[in-house]
């Protein structure tokens, strides 16, 4: 009889009563699990793109239709499902198992050289070595066959080595006399926003693009519920820092170190594996840019493998 006189308490358990049972039929928290290659972030962007986000109705979703559309847009996946329980929809999936490189031991197989170098060491694993530690090769260059003659048998194999060869390469680098260089901060500002699904929401006031000449960075922190389920909430937190410029000459001595740490980084990029021994360095001003030339004396893997074509005048006697 009291409990009829408070009013405000039933309608508060009826509202809460109904939006139990009815909020539960949305999705308002997603979680992934089986993924080990693809990221979190990318199946559920794949996800919003299909219309399975925050707010999602759950007899929207058709776990068998989703699966080939989500199949086809990550291809690293090989299996993917949806199941939802209450609010929470779980995304469980399985990764397309990435298959080593099976070695054909019964094709035929030659190890040609890279480029033009002298063999400063070789490791033969199975074939016939042609030439031998201290010989100057050609790029091209047959290095290791395929074929062996053992005098009324022509054996075959597939030819296994590691290769190594001094080499020498020269290399151009250009950068301009004059830069601008940026000062120390001057001005900072913050500004902060909300991700809500797939709107939104600028927590300042002026909305507008900041100028030039700022040095922006941006944070994305998603928010969680106890127990590590992640909400599709993303706080974004958005830095620029003032910067003033100033013109200025770039030395000779900087100048030459930046194009050799560019250039040399550019060289050992270019291997498959090996390491610069020594350079020499030519720079010089050519109107308002500096021109570097770079000669370097490197030791790096020559060999390549090729598929095995004999000839009658190729010179298969084994090397000792």
């Amino acid at each position: 009889k009291g409990l009829g006189k408070r009013k405000t308490l039933i309608v508060s358990f009826t509202l809460v009563f109904f939006l139990v049972f009815f909020l539960q039929n949305f999705v308002w928290c997603i979680q992934v699990t089986g993924n080990t290659q693809v990221s979190d972030t990318q199946i559920i962007r794949e996800l919003n793109e299909l219309g399975i986000g925050f707010g999602t109705y759950g007899k929207e979703i058709t776990p068998q239709t989703l699966k080939h559309q989500m199949l086809s847009r990550i291809p690293q996946l090989q299996w993917l499902t949806v199941t939802r329980s209450g609010g929470i929809a779980t995304v469980s999936v399985e990764e397309r198992q990435i298959q080593s490189r099976i070695i054909d031991h019964k094709k035929v197989t030659n190890i040609v050289a890279t480029q033009d170098c002298t063999i400063d060491e070789m490791s033969v694993l199975s074939g016939n070595p042609i030439r031998k530690v201290g010989d100057s090769v050609r790029k091209g260059d047959l290095l290791v066959s395929g074929y062996r003659d053992l005098d009324h048998v022509l054996q075959t194999t597939l030819s296994l080595a590691e290769i190594y060869g001094i080499t020498h390469h020269e290399i151009n680098g250009v950068t301009p006399l004059n830069y601008d260089k940026k000062q120390p901060n001057s001005h900072t500002d913050v500004r902060h926003s909300l991700l809500f699904g797939r709107k939104r929401i600028n927590l300042y006031g002026n909305s507008g693009f900041w100028g030039g000449g700022c040095d922006k960075m941006v944070e994305y922190k998603q928010l969680t519920l106890p127990g590590g389920f992640s909400l599709p909430i993303t706080l974004v937190t958005q830095t620029a820092t003032k910067r003033e410029v100033s013109p200025l000459e770039l030395d000779q001595t900087d100048a030459k170190q930046l194009l050799l740490d560019g250039t040399s980084q550019s060289l050992i990029k270019q291997m498959i594996a090996g390491e610069i021994l020594d350079n020499k360095m030519a720079l010089k001003l050519d109107g308002d840019v500096y021109r570097l030339t770079g000669y370097y004396k490197c030791r790096e893997m020559v060999g390549n493998s090729v598929d095995a074509i004999l000839f009658q005048d190729d010179n298969i006697e084994p090397t000792d």
